[in-house]
Parts: structure tokens; C-alpha cells; sequence
């Protein structure tokens, strides 16, 4: 999990030379790396109870992607892999079969609480320190990037500028500069996402220099121009 927010951190950094109508598309990535990290970090909180629930989802999980199926409008769709001829699943995986399947059938996923929970958690036990980055890269990014991974107009209308109270953009540099704003929020969020969970991975293993070198990272974004300029007129970041 470590290794996959790593990725899709480089991914956003290798589209952030300049703002532009791909830093919408940066939103989703942005949202991937927030839970990523909401989830590593409540994991570390838990201990190896929660360890355990993810591992068991992901095992029940590989073996249903060998069975699926999809009927929507009279229509059906059918994968089943060969594997299944000869596979005998151990009682262990049939018991997490088991536990992640609702009464509905329907599959649950890995676990019931929800971001805000397990980030309320994540506070509980490792404190402050973990809670306040992982709380606000949360805040920053995922109301709007839920909309946009949902291809809702309001998304379409939001990233146009066409709901900012300012009124719509009245050039292309000027709606070029509200992307940016967008763009840096989002580099904000990635960025505090990554400093939560070297935080409660220290916590963890007394690793400090992975904080050391997040910290810098927050320190570089924040003497962007774009910031320095806000707090010039009196607004926090």
C-alpha cells in the first residue's frame, strides 16, 4: 500500500508542470491517494486485527474476480476462469467468503466504517499530530473529486469555474488561474496525505526521517507564489 501511494503521489507530480485541463483528471488521483492513505494509517492505529480484515478481503476478493457476472438490460456478462476446475478453497478463504458477503449476496467491502470514522479512529490512537494532515487532505479534495469520478454535471460546472461565487472566468487566463488554485489544493492534499502517514508510520517503527523529509515537502508547496500571495490578503492556509 505504501508502494501504491507512492505511485500515484509521482503520477501527480509528473502532471504538475503547469495547470491545465488534465489537473481535472488529477482530482481522481488525488482522491486514490487520500484514502490510501486513510487507510494505511488507520491499519498502523488498529494493529494487526485491522491487518488481518484487509488481508482476508483481498484473498476473498481474487478468488470471486475468477467467477463474475453482470446483467444489466436483459443482458448478461460472464468471466469465469479455468482455475476454478481444479481449485479447492481452503476452509480459511471460504470463511472470508463468508464474512464479506451481506445477506443480500451482495459483496461488502473491506471495511464498514466509514473515511470520517476511520480517521476519527486514526486520531484516537496515534493523536493529533496524524489526525490534523490526514483531516484536512481529506476536507480538501474529496467532495469535489467524488463528483468528478461520478461524471456529474455539477463536476462539469465546477471545474468550468461555473460555480465560484466570483462569477465565471472572464478570459482563458483567468479560468487558467483558477485551475491552478485547483491544481495546488490538490498537490496540498497529496502532500498531507503523504506527512499523515510518515507520521503514523514513525509512530510505528521510529522511522523520523521519513517526517523529516515530509515536513519539507510541505514546507517547499507552501512558498508557491499562489499561497504567499493568499496570505498576503489575509486568508490562512
Amino acid at each position: 500500500m505504501l508502494q501504491a501511494l507512492g505511485s500515484s503521489s509521482h503520477t501527480l507530480v509528473r502532471l504538475s508542470d503547469g495547470p491545465g485541463l488534465h489537473s481535472r483528471d488529477c482530482f481522481s488521483i488525488g482522491r486514490s491517494i487520500v484514502e490510501l492513505a486513510v487507510n494505511i494509517c488507520y491499519i498502523l492505529a488498529e494493529g494487526e486485527d485491522a491487518a488481518s480484515q484487509a488481508q482476508g478481503h483481498a484473498n476473498q476478493k481474487a478468488v470471486r474476480d475468477l467467477d463474475r457476472e453482470s446483467t444489466v438490460g436483459g443482458q448478461t456478462i460472464r468471466l469465469r476462469s479455468s482455475a476454478l476446475e481444479d481449485l479447492e478453497l481452503p476452509r480459511e478463504l471460504q470463511e472470508s467468503i463468508q464474512e464479506f458477503t451481506a445477506r443480500s449476496g451482495r459483496e461488502k467491502g473491506w471495511t464498514d466504517m466509514s473515511v470520517d470514522a476511520r480517521c476519527e479512529r486514526v486520531g484516537q490512537v496515534l493523536g493529533e499530530e496524524v489526525l490534523t494532515p490526514l483531516h484536512w487532505a481529506r476536507f480538501a479534495v474529496y467532495r469535489h473529486s467524488s463528483e468528478i469520478l461520478h461524471g456529474t454535471f455539477f463536476s462539469a460546472m465546477f471545474f468550468m469555474g461555473l460555480t465560484d461565487p466570483a462569477g465565471a472566468p472572464t478570459s482563458p487566463n483567468e479560468w487558467l488561474g483558477r485551475i491552478a488554485g485547483q491544481h495546488l489544493m490538490i498537490l496540498m492534499s497529496a502532500v498531507l496525505s503523504v506527512l499523515a502517514v510518515a507520521r503514523a508510520v514513525s509512530a510505528s517503527f521510529d522511522v523520523s526521517e521519513f517526517v523529516i523529509r515530509a515536513e519539507r515537502y510541505l514546507a517547499d508547496l507552501k512558498a508557491a507564489p499562489f499561497f504567499s500571495e493568499k496570505r498576503g490578503e489575509g486568508n490562512d492556509v
